[in-house]
Formats: C-alpha cells, structure tokens, sequence
C-alpha cells in the first residue's frame, strides 16, 4: 500500500494527475518540472501556509 498523503490539501486547486485536492507546493512531481497543469499561487495566497513553521525557521535563523 502506498504511503499516506501529509501534506496540505487545497480547496480551490485540483491535480487532475493525483486525482485529489492537493496543494502543489508540496508535490514531488512540480518539483521535478513533470507536472503539465501547476497551480499558480502560492500556499500564503490560499491561506494554507504553514505561519508557525516559518516562525521557528526565523528564531532558529536569529539563534545562529
């Protein structure tokens, strides 16, 4: 069985190639250039960025 989907799930966006509502920001085939349809916005522009991971990359950031 394949592995379980962890990333975040869009509610505008739907990956024809996946066949389910995925952001595409976490997508190993836009990664890789083989996807034919991205979507063209951002996670922060659907509200789905991830804020408090961002914040604990800034501290760690300040810390070094």
């Amino acid at each position: 069985m394949g592995r379980e989907y962890r990333g975040r799930y869009c509610t505008v966006f739907y990956c024809e190639k996946v066949v389910d509502h995925r952001c595409c920001a976490d997508c190993r085939l836009r990664k890789n250039g083989k996807c034919r349809n991205p979507c063209r916005n951002h996670p922060a522009r659907c509200k789905l960025e991830d804020v408090s991971r961002r914040m604990e990359r800034a501290s760690e950031k300040e810390k070094s």
